[in-house]
């Protein structure tokens, strides 16, 4: 075991000096971009009704973020209620100097997890995330379009099959703090 924990240590330490040198110890414009989020939102919208929980409900949730240590990525936890059930998120957003892509891996209760891959064109933050879902390619793409320092729009659309994209959410994050 002691043998186990030693060497997931130095994976660690070796990956991230590897990293290190990738991003020469600073964070770069792209990664200060994403300051944008941090700070108290609370949320309000719906989920479409033919999207793949099958019924049209209200979204209601209150969203925190954090610039976590470094300066490279920004953390985000997002709880709230999704018609009668409760809705729990977990977001990581980031840059990816390599790729010139931004990053969004995501995971929530109800078991989905993922990495998104973006962009941002005028105020407008857009990822596709890729993933199967019964076996079959789905695809979704999420965009978050700044309406003001204080506002953004979220909207998502699902792509199963290779199908046209389909609205599933809409909602309206407003900062609080």
């Amino acid at each position: 075991m002691r043998t186990l924990v030693l060497v997931g240590v130095v994976t660690l330490t070796a990956a991230g000096a590897v990293r290190g040198q990738e991003q020469s110890g600073a964070s770069s414009p792209a990664h200060q971009r994403l300051d944008y989020f941090v700070g108290t939102w609370n949320g309000v919208g719906e989920q479409m009704p033919h999207s793949p929980g099958g019924a049209a409900e209200k979204f209601v949730g209150t969203m925190s973020c954090i610039k976590f240590a470094g300066g490279f990525h920004v953390v985000c936890s997002l709880e709230g209620t999704m018609g009668a059930k409760e809705f729990r998120e977990m977001a990581t957003f980031g840059y990816d100097g390599e790729e010139k892509a931004y990053t969004w891996y995501d995971i929530d209760n109800t078991g989905m997890n993922g990495l998104g891959r973006g962009s941002l064109e005028r105020g407008t933050w857009t990822y596709v995330f890729e993933m199967k879902a019964g076996g079959q390619p789905v695809r979704l793409k999420v965009a978050l379009a700044e309406q003001s320092p204080t506002t953004f729009l979220n909207t998502a659309e699902l792509s199963v099959n290779g199908k046209p994209w389909e609205p599933v959410v809409k909602a309206t994050f407003n900062r609080t703090k």
